[in-house]
């Protein structure tokens, strides 16, 4: 079994799999939303080229605490063992079921592990397999918690890289968070690093928690919470060792009014080809690759296929008189902020008070000379 520490730019500390944690008692104040994904279901032709390539599941904390006795259970007992095999990870637990007892596990930080799943030679569907992850720290969201996933064995896929960029506002230099109920892009591209051409493209994007995409894509499937898509492109082929990129001008994500920053993490991106042959090129989002993505593909692991993101979020945007004022609410800094907007508000005054001494008639009087009205 493989883990993996994922870090965003809010969570720098390490995290890694205890297999004999310090167990801690949580406080019953705390508040930490958990969250499971799987981000890789290769089913390999043998197990050794399922250990290369095993299932990938990530699990999240989106905070705001510590989420304290960390499991993540897999349950097998749903898959056909006629059809494909699995390496259980972690301990065993029952003849179908696996623990992995993760420990603490750090708001807005995750770890991905991995589960080895290979054909038996039979083709077709082969049941799902069930991750749940849980801890004694109270969960707002329990709605994530589990992730089931179809296996399907005898089918020819072959995985291509894809790679995200970190979501901040439009056209904001330096970069700036998403304003909460704000919507934005998310850039990313898929390449392909293997020495031969692939053709056939499907890619899937999962949202974090709390964003949902701002339109639909004729001929995506999408979840039932706008949080995940599949698309495919049939006519999409990309030469090896990234000779080009499909890149589809970015997807445009919305951000709920109520989210909370700084960071929503658990944003992925998986592709993977369906063909192997000649890359012509021809379809559309077939592009050569900009500088900034070639920069961007020398910054990630191109032996992992599945891309990773964060949406950084700030305070909603002021409306009504703050906004005619062009002021936002800043968190702690409001008081300083207000204390300029009155000192707007008397600058304005006075202008008024200006004006209209202006529009009066004034003479002025030299003494012992009559005023003429």
């Amino acid at each position: 079994m493989k883990v993996r520490t994922l870090t965003t730019l809010a969570a720098l500390a390490t995290v890694s799999l205890l297999t004999a944690p310090a167990w801690a008692l949580a406080d019953p104040g705390d508040s930490a939303d958990l969250v499971v994904q799987a981000v890789g279901t290769h089913v390999a032709a043998n197990e050794a080229d399922a250990r290369r390539n095993p299932f990938r599941f990530t699990v999240t904390n989106n905070g705001p605490d510590t989420a304290q006795d960390v499991v993540l259970e897999f349950d097998f007992a749903q898959l056909d063992q006629s059809k494909v095999g699995y390496v259980g990870p972690c301990a065993p637990a029952g003849k179908q079921k696996a623990v992995c007892r993760i420990g603490p596990l750090a708001g807005h930080a995750g770890l991905e592990l991995t589960v080895p799943i290979f054909t038996r030679g039979g083709q077709g569907p082969a049941g799902t397999l069930t991750a749940t992850v849980r801890a004694s720290t109270a969960d707002p969201s329990k709605g994530n918690n589990a992730a089931r996933v179809p296996v399907e064995s005898g089918v020819r896929r072959f995985d291509l890289v894809a790679v995200a960029f970190d979501v901040y506002a439009d056209d904001a230099e330096p970069p700036v968070p998403v304003p909460a109920g704000g919507s934005a892009t998310l850039d990313w591209f898929v390449v392909n690093a293997s020495d031969r051409p692939r053709k056939g493209l499907v890619y899937s994007i999962q949202l974090p928690e709390r964003v949902t995409f701002a339109g639909k894509v004729a001929g995506c499937e999408y979840s039932a919470d706008n949080r995940a898509m599949t698309c495919a492109d049939p006519a999409a082929g990309l030469k090896p060792e990234l000779g080009n990129t499909f890149h589809t001008g970015g997807t445009r994500i919305v951000v709920a009014g109520d989210a909370k920053g700084p960071v929503l993490a658990g944003g992925t991106i998986t592709a993977y080809a369906t063909d192997e042959g000649a890359a012509a090129g021809t379809a559309p989002n077939v592009k050569e690759l900009t500088e900034a993505q070639r920069e961007r593909a020398g910054e990630v692991m191109l032996d992992d296929p599945v891309a990773r993101y964060a949406v950084h979020v700030g305070p909603a945007q002021e409306s009504g008189f703050l906004a005619t004022l062009g002021i936002s609410r800043l968190g702690s800094g409001l008081s300083i902020v207000l204390i300029g907007g009155v000192g707007l508000a008397v600058l304005a005054a006075g202008a008024l008070l200006f004006l209209a001494s202006r529009r009066r008639r004034v003479v002025l009087v030299a003494p012992d000379e009559p005023a003429n009205s």
